[in-house]
Parts: C-alpha cells; structure tokens; sequence
C-alpha cells in the first residue's frame, strides 16, 4: 500500500512470522511496528469488572514490552536491513472494552 508517498505493509511474512506494520518514509527510513491488544475489564463470575487506571498501565507496559522481545526474537528488521536505511523499531498498545462479549 502506498500512502502519500510513503510505503506500509501489514502482516508481511519475515521468516517464519510477520510484523504487525511496516513502514517506509519518503527518505527511505523503515518503521517496524508490533501492535499489542490490553484488556480494560476481566470477566469475574460470569461479569466484567473494570481494571483500574494503574492495573491498565502496568499491563500496557508489559505488552509494550513483550512486544519489543517478538521483534528482536523474530528478527522483523532482519529483512529490510542493507539498503542504507535507517530502521526503527516501535510497539503500540490499546486498551478498550468491548460492544460484543469477547471482542475489543
């Protein structure tokens, strides 16, 4: 996909897995991006119950963190090195409740 003069691909296979999110800007850098999904509510008894703000943060932060592991694990920037490119390597994570029990 090209968007405004800069190149992103989704789940594109390196090796023997995939980065959530590769992009390339016009001057050529690459952004290599793991997306992690946090739940805001666990189901207690058959019902939700909100996490609190600080029980979210901390999550966040784990995934955040294991999110940069499977990058380096993976070896993701491993297929877009050697072309003078400087590559940067990022993690996003969300949190949300759900409209359908069971989703985000």
């Amino acid at each position: 996909m090209v968007m405004a003069g800069r190149e992103c691909d989704c789940q594109q296979p390196v090796g023997s897995d995939r980065p959530d999110v590769r992009l390339r800007t016009r001057d050529g850098n690459d952004y290599v991006t793991e997306l992690k999904l946090v739940k805001a509510a666990v189901n207690v008894k058959g019902k939700d119950k909100d996490l609190t703000a600080e029980q979210i943060q901390k999550n966040m932060e784990k995934a955040l963190a294991a999110a940069m592991v499977q990058i380096e694990k993976n070896k993701y920037t491993l297929k877009f090195q050697g072309y003078g490119n400087k590559i940067y390597k990022t993690a996003s994570a969300v949190s949300g409740r759900g409209r359908r029990p069971g989703h985000f």
